[in-house]
């Protein structure tokens, strides 16, 4: 990806006027030629990505030994060292404060999937079982949620411009951090699967205990039915499209394509501090990615969880708690 902005002494554009159809241009005319001004969002980009980096190296520097702590600070990680810190970081996100589990970790390890869906079970039960009535009264009333995940939270007023252009009406907003449990109660379904598992695994230290912002939203037009499953399902095959994979119309595959395109540009050390400091998303597997992915780092970096109709009650309870569904329902 060679985009052409390298002059940091330029002014940025003013974000709060700023459409996206400005921003996807300005993107789009970088790989033609120097802009005049600095990207979209630099400022607000560059304060976000230190406060993360200096949050992962915090947390790093308690779970790393120090000559795998070092290359993650110099960036040479080679792939075997980027495994080895992965092993690491999953150990002291389970066996902690974040999971009630800590007995997961070696179930998982060892691939023992019907102990780990039972345990699994055990969790969800725990997490939503008391507030699905609430949830179900949302969702037949046609609510449907996006979760803004802590790499693109710098643009959140995007992807609300991006909604409010496409008649999709914002009901309620909430900042937070999901712990382990919730992590692993969204993406359960994941492990097991040939590729979903390494997916979902590698992407764990970016997401627990990061800031996240959840949308609940409506379709006041009723384009897509009248439940929220079927607005989910519409939004899901109109909006999301697929990350790592420009478009220039979808959410992954048009705004967050070109934020994390310009952030992620090769040699910006913050950035890769900030968002893939082990290396997982430059060493993963290319074999695993979806047909006309063009760059493998930014597929490992969404910038929104978008339920499908099958997980939207459940990802609701999860992500909502009862002062939540009190006041929404109120």
């Amino acid at each position: 990806m060679n985009l052409k902005f390298s002059d940091e002494n330029r002014t940025a554009p003013n974000v709060n006027q700023i459409s996206i159809a400005q921003y996807l241009d300005f993107f789009e005319k970088s790989f033609a030629f120097e802009p005049e001004a600095m990207p979209p969002f630099y400022q607000q980009r560059n304060e976000h990505f230190a406060f993360l980096a200096g949050q992962a190296m915090k947390e790093l520097a308690g779970i790393l030994p120090q000559h795998l702590l070092y290359l993650t600070q110099e960036a040479g990680l080679t792939p075997e060292d980027s495994n080895a810190a992965q092993g690491y970081i999953e150990k002291a996100m389970i066996v902690s404060a974040h999971c009630d589990f800590p007995e997961v970790l070696p179930i998982l390890d060892s691939q023992d999937y019907g102990t780990f869906r039972y345990l699994g079970g055990i969790n969800l039960e725990r997490l939503f079982a008391e507030k699905i009535p609430w949830v179900n009264a949302l969702v037949a009333n046609g609510v449907s949620a996006i979760l803004i995940r802590p790499e693109i939270k710098h643009i959140s007023s995007l992807i609300t411009q991006y909604l409010e252009q496409n008649t999709l009406n914002i009901l309620f907003r909430k900042q937070l951090q999901l712990s382990f449990d919730q992590y692993w109660g969204l993406y359960e379904h994941a492990f097991g699967h040939p590729v979903k598992e390494g997916h979902v695994r590698r992407r764990i230290f970016g997401y627990v205990g990061r800031e996240t912002e959840l949308l609940l939203f409506n379709d006041p037009l009723r384009r897509y039915g009248d439940s929220g499953i079927d607005l989910a399902e519409g939004v899901k095959r109109e909006h999301k499209g697929t990350a790592g994979k420009y478009d220039g119309k979808t959410l992954r595959g048009g705004v967050i394509f070109a934020e994390m395109s310009m952030a992620m540009i090769p040699g910006n050390i913050l950035s890769q501090l900030a968002l893939d400091p082990i290396l997982q998303y430059r060493y993963a597997n290319p074999d695993v990615y979806s047909d006309g992915v063009t760059d493998h780092v930014l597929a490992n970096l969404p910038g929104v969880h978008m339920p499908e109709g099958h997980e939207l009650l459940k990802d609701l309870a999860i992500m909502l708690d009862g002062t939540d569904l009190t006041t929404i329902l109120n």
